[in-house]
């Protein structure tokens, strides 16, 4: 909210077209600029060449002059640099590109302006073969061939310009909000405090960098800084001068920016680095040694990742490369350097967990001192790791990151209350006597329901002693046990439901039945947040026990036994383990609905950025616009190449072995 609020105080709704119009002129020359340096000069002669023959073609054959290729029939049609140019550029890519596609084109025929047996034919061959041995040059082709024309019609200007409106009267109806209620979020925080700086300069006549008076600054993980960020270092550094016995000093990793979501932009790192702040000119220091990972894994991660970072730096789609790293450490004794790939033949997040679950019994069985982590992309891929590592008997560590109800005892809980509020739920009361404080097998709950018939087995416990053919074992338990729930059972009016649950439960021995103190925890934390529950709703209903359990967050924490750390990669960074994990490695993000509002402020190659500004038609949510279409890839490329960067900030936490595992289709090409 504070970037389009920023945003509209410096340019007025009217204007915001203009703005986006003058950022795609600007986008336009400069892919235009980049394609001519990047093309030999006698490549693109001939290709002018061949486009303008084709063109010619097409209309000998009688084709109706409609689509970009009519470009080259213009007598000014040139493959220049200037906005202007670039319907003949994208005649060009069409020609040379597979049509939706990203691939040269493994032929052409006549509908295309290009005879069989042709000597053009030919000559497009000779070209499109040359281009696969340039990569660079079929990238910035199919970049430049979904760029907008730089140019915003009437109806696209008022539209923008209304929305703007829109967000100002939005934004003007939240304040309101806030002073009905009391209450404001981080974002009007911000915004307050930035309005409050800049009435006491106004007032003052004094800037933030006198009144503080700041003669070093050091800013850390600078590669995730937004854009306000950025603007408080220019205002702390405003007017400093090459020996004035001042310093800055930024540092960050670009590889290791993941925060697009937070609105951290990685591009501002690239263009400080390359530009300066304000006046002040940066000398740039590339920091290569490892000091943590042993010497295998440095390489893999070298020549691995080095393969998949995009080949050249640009601020517009968060592109960042690779730089190698030496290692600076000495070998392990206590276990053999390694990075395992595990491809997975299912997607079956239970199946990879429980083989991590495996190996990690085996890692510490051999060195029982190894600090081992689970690194997941989000909490939801943390729920089946924790289960099999639970039922494998080992300890971990993982706050906040799986839901309560995946605890087993936190379920015990959730089924023990469900019976004792309806005697008739035999699922309920078959779970309880399941449970490890009753620990019936299968085979003595399929007799006792024999038994049973129709009737619940809340009366059956009640009638007092376990019914005729159950094993001796599960006569013994249920004599045990059975005489505690038909007691709590008869009693359940008397007490609330969460007394009622907690005092079962600790009759028949359920704190004693935890596998450790993280169960134990987790249990007393159900039961708290059930009391809680109990104060503001009343008597809860069978369905909101487990409503409860799934959505409190488990909070249990231990750090006894030399526990196995599960976190996201996000909370990972700045740690450290002998051995860590990566699962569901292919595992896609979840795609977002399109947005009533596409919008982008980008770094570009000056100390400025670039407006990128498009409107969903509400009546056509599926359209394709070319300015949405192009905001949408922009930034479809920026959560792809900072995925690449999460993993790679993943591999990196790693001293000793890593593992990578997942399922991920076969492409059909």
């Amino acid at each position: 909210r504070n970037r389009w609020l920023e945003l509209l105080a410096q340019h007025p709704p009217e204007e915001l077209a203009a703005q986006v119009q003058a950022s795609l002129v600007r986008i336009v020359r400069e892919h235009l600029a980049g394609l001519r340096r990047a093309m030999p000069r006698e490549w693109l002669a001939e290709a002018a060449d061949i486009a303008a023959a084709a063109a010619r073609n097409r209309v000998e054959a009688g084709q109706a002059a409609s689509g970009r290729w009519c470009a080259w029939l213009e007598d000014d049609a040139v493959l220049g640099e200037e906005p202007g140019h670039l319907p003949c550029w994208q005649a060009l890519a069409d020609m040379l590109l597979v049509n939706d596609d990203d691939r040269l084109r493994s032929k052409i025929d006549v509908r295309q302006g290009f005879p069989p047996r042709s000597d053009l034919k030919e000559r497009w061959t000779a070209l499109r073969d040359a281009l696969a041995e340039r990569p660079d040059l079929v990238r910035l082709l199919c970049e430049m061939r979904v760029l907008p024309a730089p140019v915003l019609d009437p109806a696209e200007q008022q539209t923008i310009a209304a929305l703007a409106r829109v967000l100002l009267l939005a934004a003007a109806e939240l304040k309101l909000v806030f002073r009905e209620q009391g209450i404001v979020d981080h974002t009007e925080v911000a915004a307050v405090a930035r309005q409050a700086l800049r009435a006491l300069e106004e007032e003052s006549g004094y800037s933030l960098r006198q009144t503080l008076r700041v003669a070093h600054l050091l800013v850390d993980e600078c590669q995730d800084t937004s854009p306000d960020q950025i603007e408080l270092v220019r205002a702390l550094t405003a007017g400093w001068q090459r020996g004035d016995a001042r310093s800055l000093f930024l540092v960050g990793d670009p590889m290791q920016s993941i925060y697009l979501f937070r609105g951290s932009e990685v591009g501002l790192f690239l263009q400080t680095r390359n530009r300066g702040v304000g006046a002040i000119r940066l000398e740039a220091l590339h920091l290569t040694r490892n000091f943590r990972s042993q010497r295998t894994l440095v390489e893999w991660v070298n020549a691995a990742f080095a393969r998949i970072f995009p080949p050249a730096e640009d601020l517009r789609s968060s592109a960042v490369t690779f730089l190698p790293a030496e290692h600076a450490r000495a070998e392990d004794p206590r276990l053999p350097a390694a990075v395992m790939l595990w491809p997975q033949p299912a997607d079956d997040a239970g199946q990879e967990a429980r083989a991590i679950a495996r190996e990690i019994a085996s890692l510490r069985a051999l060195q029982p001192g190894l600090s081992i982590a689970v690194l997941v992309q989000t909490r939801a891929l943390a729920a089946p790791i924790l289960r099999a590592l639970h039922a494998a008997g080992i300890p971990t560590l993982g706050v906040d990151l799986a839901a309560l109800s995946d605890r087993p005892v936190v379920r015990d809980l959730v089924s023990l209350g469900r019976a004792l509020l309806d005697g008739g739920d035999r699922t309920a009361w078959l779970a309880v006597l399941r449970s490890p404080p009753c620990g019936l097998t299968l085979e003595d709950l399929r007799r006792l329901c024999e038994a049973a018939g129709d009737a619940p087995l809340a009366d059956v416990l009640d009638r007092g002693g376990p019914p005729a053919g159950l094993s001796e074992d599960g006569a013994r338990r249920l004599a045990r046990v059975g005489p505690i729930l038909a007691q709590a059972w008869r009693n359940r009016g008397s007490l609330d439901v969460a007394s009622a649950i907690e005092q079962c439960w600790q009759a028949l021995g359920g704190e004693a039945a935890c596998l450790d103190d993280t169960e134990l925890a987790a249990a007393r934390q159900y039961l708290l947040a059930l009391r809680g529950l109990q104060e503001d709703r009343g008597r809860p209903t069978p369905d909101e026990l487990g409503a409860l359990a799934a959505r409190l967050k488990d909070r249990s924490e231990s750090t006894a036994g030399n526990p196995v750390e599960i976190l996201t990669i996000h909370h990972s960074k700045g740690l450290e383990w002998d051995v860590v994990f990566v699962p569901g490695m292919g595992r896609m993000p979840r795609r977002d609905d399109a947005p009533l509002l596409r919008w982008l402020q980008l770094p570009n190659g000056e100390e400025g950025s670039d407006l990128l500004l498009a409107v969903r038609s509400i009546g056509a949510p599926n359209s394709t616009d070319p300015l949405a279409a192009y905001i949408r890839r922009l930034q479809a490329g920026r959560v792809r190449n900072e995925r690449l960067r999460l993993l790679y900030g993943a591999a990196t936490r790693a001293r000793v072995r890593l593992y990578l595992s997942g399922h991920a289709p076969l492409a059909k090409k």
